[in-house]
């Protein structure tokens, strides 16, 4: 009886409650990277605000701690995969997989269009294998080396190469989110890529005219052609380059685009490598355990490191498992502001809230887009970005004459690719891992992922490629 009486005490939260969670961890945030406060503090207060408004609320603290449980039993695939890059990294620089394709693309590459390149291909290997995560942690791995040893700016390089990354998500025929939005919008995947296109191609467009102009802008990518020749000799010291050391890159993409299971692929590629390293290299076997788990150094190759040019130390000497316990701890305190944010529902009361009195295509489409944000920000599922809109929205687009795929491309150009953009999210921390490029540094210069939803919003304005419905389809749509 005291049960039921508990039950029925709760509520949602009002809407300057739901409101304020929000604001306090957006906020707590940007203040905290202002003043150099850890991320994960921040978290971790912003979870105990939102226990406190769920308490008022009515619900109990167990009740929010079985929430929290659950939350990090759902990303628990995750952690693995974060040690299996960590491993990946540090033992195809042992291998000399790494520097080996480096040294490859350095021998052909003009330095100032290594930034257009790691978007373009980044793009199109996310295109073929339909994984953001994998292109980032393979091929991706490869063009921030790349930049790194031509001393391209960092931030604008990883932003180029995470964007790229995510391009499959929004187009790729072998991308789950592609297959989830179709089936919001009621459309074959092709008719929804189609779909798709009309604002993703400007937005590519865009975004090459940036990388570009900022490449052959930047003086220091175009004067760092001169320590090629030494960049180059360096590295064919340290290892034994040949297309054979390429194996475990050749293993993962092709594990891909099979979908075999992400961890175990990129464990088993990391074991490739370590039999590639000590047979071509002439490394030692314990050295490759060694680079698994605490990551690859220099000394390991037998050469002197203060003798090895800085550009190459820094670029070899990562990698390993231990380098992504910073990442894991903080999704932990992400997972615990998430949970608690679910359980007391404030994305209900936001989204209901930005969805009121909303008509025209153009407000549709930014309301949409808004609460894709919030969805995003609130639990940190990219799956629910474009679940949760599309089923608040459905029946207005539908009232007001507008095709339900509009809907899902809204929510799609900014749900599907928002993830990388949140430094407390398992996509940001994970990106920001693989890159060494911090969430909120790497952000501004990832075009694709914020740029292609303001043409989305900029088109639906001016009713471009806006589907409607006629009379016979909106009667269909309500059946529905």
């Amino acid at each position: 009886m005291d049960k039921n009486l508990k039950e029925k005490k709760k509520r949602l939260p009002s809407k300057i409650e739901a409101f304020s969670v929000l604001i306090f961890v957006i906020l707590g945030v940007s203040l905290g990277s202002q003043f150099g406060v850890s991320i994960g503090s921040v978290l971790i207060l912003s979870a105990v605000y939102s226990i406190i408004v769920g308490i008022r609320c009515g619900y109990t603290y167990k009740e929010l701690e079985g929430a929290i449980i659950e939350k990090i039993n759902d990303i628990m695939s995750v952690f693995f995969i974060l040690l299996a890059i960590g491993m990946l990294i540090g033992t195809w620089m042992f291998s000399g997989t790494i520097p080996t394709a480096i040294y490859y693309l350095v021998s052909i590459v003009d330095p100032r269009m290594v930034i257009v390149l790691g978007f373009l291909v980044c793009a199109i290997v996310a295109t073929i294998i339909g994984t953001s995560w994998g292109t980032a942690g393979t091929i991706g791995v490869v063009m921030i080396g790349l930049a790194q040893v031509l001393d391209v700016p960092m931030p604008v390089m990883a932003g180029a190469v995470i964007a790229g990354s995510h391009y499959g998500q929004l187009i790729s025929p072998m991308s789950d989110m592609v297959a989830i939005s179709s089936s919001m919008a009621k459309v074959d995947p092709m008719e929804m890529i189609k779909r798709t296109l009309i604002v993703v191609v400007p937005s590519t467009i865009i975004s090459i005219a940036l990388y570009a102009f900022i490449g052959f802008t930047n003086a220091g990518v175009a004067g760092s052609s001169a320590m090629v020749d030494e960049l180059l000799t360096t590295i064919k010291t340290l290892f034994n380059v040949n297309p054979i050391v390429l194996l475990p890159l050749v293993f993962i993409i092709f594990t891909s685009v099979k979908k075999y299971p992400s961890a175990p692929s990129m464990i088993l590629s990391g074991f490739l490598a370590i039999i590639i390293g000590v047979v071509f290299n002439g490394f030692s076997l314990g050295d490759g355990l060694t680079a698994a788990f605490d990551g690859f150094n220099v000394s390991m190759t037998g050469v002197d490191p203060e003798t090895v040019m800085t550009q190459v130390t820094s670029l070899i000497n990562r990698g390993g498992m231990l380098t992504m316990s910073y990442v894991i701890i903080l999704l932990f305190c992400a997972m615990i502001f998430a949970g608690v944010v679910s359980k007391i529902k404030c994305l209900d009361v936001i989204v209901s809230t930005l969805a009121k009195n909303v008509k025209s295509i153009g407000g549709l489409t930014v309301a949409v887009i808004i609460a894709s944000i919030v969805t995003a920000i609130t639990t940190l599922q990219a799956y629910l970005t474009i679940i949760v809109p599309s089923e608040l929205f459905e029946k207005k687009y539908i009232e007001n004459g507008y095709h339900p795929v509009n809907m899902v491309v809204a929510a799609q150009t900014i749900g599907a690719i928002i993830m990388v953009m949140f430094p407390w999210g398992d996509t940001g921390l994970y990106m920001a891992g693989v890159t060494g490029v911090p969430t909120l540094s790497y952000a501004p210069y990832a075009f694709f992922c914020w740029g292609t939803a303001i043409i989305a919003i900029v088109f639906a304005f001016l009713k471009i490629g806006v589907k409607k419905l006629d009379i016979k389809e909106v009667k269909e749509q309500k059946a529905v």
